[in-house]
């Protein structure tokens, strides 16, 4: 209970601090310099990110989720959609979440990884598995009752282009469910702060050293204040991150994320192609990373 009243004491002392800062810089749009670099125009080699997919690079990682890692998803899922409905299970890594689906559903499962050799999947009528693009999605129009993004749009180096794709695949009515981490919470450094204050070893990537996790902090918070600034005034302004590729190999924990993914953009911008938005569940503070889960319908 006490190192719950200090986390929030942290939390609010940080928004103190921010606040001042945010509102005389907002108006001048330059403290985003940090976040304003494309991913794309930060890498040398394009190409680099695109194979660690498509060449398998991560396929031992996602290969690692079994049943239970799925059990959320799953149940959220059979809560939603009728029985027998036809799913696009959009970046499926190793595919075990689509054979899950298919006992009760038509799957198709997609991703640019080559499918483990040694993996549990089984091909049927109502299970099939596609190695493709989400960018470039490779299905005709109206094509799906659902489709799912378990974990995967932080993944996305253009999550615009994803969503358009996405509605055109999906019937009228069709339902898009996302769950995924909210990366621009400072809860992520927080955490390692105080795992290092105890002698413990921080979060790569988030906060490896006491520096970082000061920095990570304040930065993440003026991140989040300009986040939901934009939220209220209908903007989006999605922000891409440039993925350690090598650490993703090692640890994983979303060190391979492109996009800072966090519910606002996702929301309002869904609302600019014709979905309606009948459930969202945000939080900065659930978990080590935060949560989004969004559930919507194409109305048009």
């Amino acid at each position: 209970m006490n190192t719950f009243i200090l986390y929030l004491s942290f939390i609010f002392l940080s928004l103190l601090i921010s606040l001042p800062i945010f509102l005389s810089s907002y108006k001048i749009q330059t403290w985003m310099n940090y976040y304003k670099n494309n991913v794309m125009s930060l890498f040398k080699n394009k190409e680099e990110v695109l194979n660690f997919y498509a060449k398998g690079d991560c396929v031992d990682l996602v290969n690692q989720h079994d049943e239970s890692y799925f059990k959320d998803i799953i149940k959220l899922i059979s809560q939603t959609l009728q029985p027998n409905s036809k799913l696009l299970d959009l970046g499926c890594g190793s595919g075990n979440l689509t054979y899950l689906l298919s006992k009760n559903y038509n799957v198709v499962g997609l991703d640019l990884n080559p499918f483990p050799k040694d993996s549990k999947l089984k091909l049927s009528e109502r299970c099939q598995y596609v190695r493709g693009d989400a960018l470039n999605l490779p299905f005709k129009e109206n094509s799906f009752d659902a489709v799912i993004m378990y974990n995967v749009i932080e993944h996305i180096e253009d999550v615009k282009k994803v969503f358009v794709e996405c509605q055109q695949v999906l019937k009228v009515n069709g339902i898009v469910i996302i769950i995924s981490p909210c990366l621009i919470t400072p809860i992520i450094p927080l955490i390692a702060l105080f795992r290092l204050l105890r002698g413990r070893e921080g979060i790569p990537v988030w906060g490896e050293s006491l520096k970082m996790c000061i920095i990570n902090i304040f930065r993440f918070t003026l991140f989040l204040y300009h986040k939901i600034v934009l939220y209220w005034i209908g903007k989006t302004d999605f922000r891409y991150r440039l993925p350690d590729l090598r650490k993703a190999k090692e640890i994983g924990g979303d060190t391979d994320a492109i996009y800072w993914a966090n519910p606002f953009d996702i929301i309002v911008f869904l609302r600019t192609q014709n979905f309606d938005v009948i459930e969202k569940k945000t939080s900065i503070l659930q978990g080590l990373k935060g949560t989004t889960r969004i559930i919507a319908k194409r109305v048009i």
